[in-house]
């Protein structure tokens, strides 16, 4: 069979949020008292009881790790500035805006992230990858009581920004069914969806300015800027994501493609792994993120950092291998290949394209199969082209 002269890549929206995994975590038992703050919750006064440990099965440990720092973590402050809620390793989490111990809020059968919290303190909104493989709008009460599935459906929901009003929410979804991801609402009465935005792109990170009437999002790299009612184009403010607008609603904050952050329009630090999640404001005028692995506030002008130092204790529950199997890893005279993926039937069904090794080969039905590459990439997803006559990979 020939094969094709070059190879294609076809990009994709990447998940911003980590693979589900296939273990549980959960916050060890001295770590469960709720954080103070005087935001007004509708939950009970006694703090519910988190699912923290899976229902794996058979001989079993369980092991306590205590984290202090985290990877793509999202963090936002409850409207009085008292606690910030974030993520990390599959869970939400609120300390006091000072630090300190970690209270955890999901349980193991949620993985949320990207959390933001409502103007009147009662609510948080956060995007949890769902078993079917998308996301969907979800919230929960700062307390961790009333998880509630927002969005529904086959489509993927995220990124959440709460409405000024606290009424609702907007967010990126592909349920237009066009191929296209846009900027949609959900009012939280009814879940009543309403498309913002359309035409073709990939939009993200939506985010309403405080006056309820301009809309800022990113689409291929770019940030934008339009009207919420959609009345007018949007206007492309400069190659950068993550955008916020600042707290007078005059201007943004987003990151820069080299991870700087420009305040005003104006860059004001960088050489910081900063994480791929909007700045959040505080009630007197500071913001918090979260980059190298810290919580991190600044000032208005983006100087001044402090980082905001916290503990986490997660227990994992793991498996005791008491027999462990010989993979043969040791054994280097010729064998099977067991490791078979990926197979395609040609259009005529008289051959299959196949996985294995990394390498793509096909085999006539009934014969030997034949190699088609040998080499040290990792090749995947053969397909046949509709004549049958060359198959294509990744």
């Amino acid at each position: 069979m020939k094969l094709p002269s070059s190879r294609n890549t076809v990009e994709s929206r990447p998940k911003p949020i980590p693979c589900k995994t296939m273990l549980a975590l959960a916050v060890s038992a001295a770590l469960l008292a709720a954080c103070g703050g005087n935001d007004n919750n509708s939950s009970s006064s006694t703090p519910p009881q988190i699912n923290q440990l899976s229902t794996l099965k058979g001989s079993t440990k369980d092991v306590t790790v205590e984290l202090h720092e985290g990877t793509n973590m999202a963090v936002a402050p409850s409207p009085d500035g008292q606690r910030l809620v974030f993520s990390a390793q599959g869970a939400l989490w609120v300390i006091p805006i000072a630090g300190g111990p970690a209270t955890r809020i999901t349980g193991w059968e949620l993985e949320p992230t990207a959390p933001v919290w409502s103007p009147d303190g009662k609510t948080i909104a956060f995007q949890n990858y769902a078993p079917e493989g998308n996301y969907h709008m979800w919230t929960v009460s700062p307390d961790g009581s009333n998880p509630t599935e927002i969005t529904t459906g086959p489509n993927d929901d995220r990124e959440p920004a709460w409405l000024p009003d606290g009424s609702g929410l907007v967010f990126s979804s592909d349920r237009s069914n066009d191929g296209q991801y846009k900027v949609w609402s959900v009012k939280l009465s009814g879940n009543t969806l309403t498309q913002l935005t359309k035409g073709a792109g990939a939009e993200s990170n939506p985010i309403v300015s405080p006056d309820g009437k301009q809309l800022a999002f990113v689409d291929t790299g770019n940030v934008f800027t339009a009207g919420v009612d959609g009345a007018a184009a949007p206007v492309k403010v400069a190659a950068g994501m993550a955008p916020a607008w600042n707290p007078a609603g005059s201007g943004l904050v987003y990151q820069t493609p080299a991870q700087a952050m420009v305040i005003g329009g104006k860059e004001v630090f960088a050489n910081e792994d900063v994480f791929p999640f909007p700045v959040r404001f505080l009630p007197d005028g500071r913001f918090v993120y979260a980059a190298d692995g810290k919580i991190r506030i600044r000032d208005a002008a983006g100087t001044n950092p402090q980082d905001v130092a916290f503990s986490a204790s997660i227990t994992v529950r793991r498996p005791v291998i008491t027999t462990p199997k010989d993979r043969g890893f040791s054994n280097l005279a010729t064998r099977p290949v067991t490791g078979i993926s990926a197979p395609a039937l040609s259009p005529d069904g008289k051959s299959i394209a196949f996985v294995a090794l990394n390498d793509v080969w096909v085999m006539a039905i009934g014969q030997a199969p034949v190699r088609l590459t040998n080499d040290t990439d990792r090749d995947g997803s053969p397909q046949w082209t509709p004549d049958g006559t060359a198959v294509y990979f990744s």
